[in-house]
């Protein structure tokens, strides 16, 4: 049976690679802590009609102008946050129901 298949490229000796995929791998990690937390605060100030207090007709233009998000990513969060509620609370119901 043939061995691995060897490739032209192989991996740097030290372990500058690795750090580099370590420090990616991390930073991915907080910033989907950071995204579910700010989830989480985004459906508060829904709740808590942030954006009027502050002089602002929406709260997808309080995202825009003061969080700097685009039109579109803007919705996007606040779907997701809102869906991501919808399906916790779809679960707690499930399983208050058995």
């Amino acid at each position: 049976a043939a061995g691995p298949e060897l490739h032209a490229w192989s991996a740097p000796r030290d372990s500058a690679w690795q750090r580099i995929d370590a420090t990616l791998r991390s930073i991915a990690a907080r910033r989907a802590a950071l995204d579910a937390e700010e989830a989480r605060w985004l459906l508060e100030a829904q709740r808590a009609d942030v954006h009027r207090y502050l002089g602002y007709a929406t709260l997808l233009e309080y995202m825009e102008r003061v969080l700097g998000y685009g039109p579109h990513a803007a919705t996007e969060r606040l779907r997701v946050a809102q869906s991501a509620a919808n399906n916790i609370r779809k679960l707690r119901e499930a399983w208050q129901g058995q």
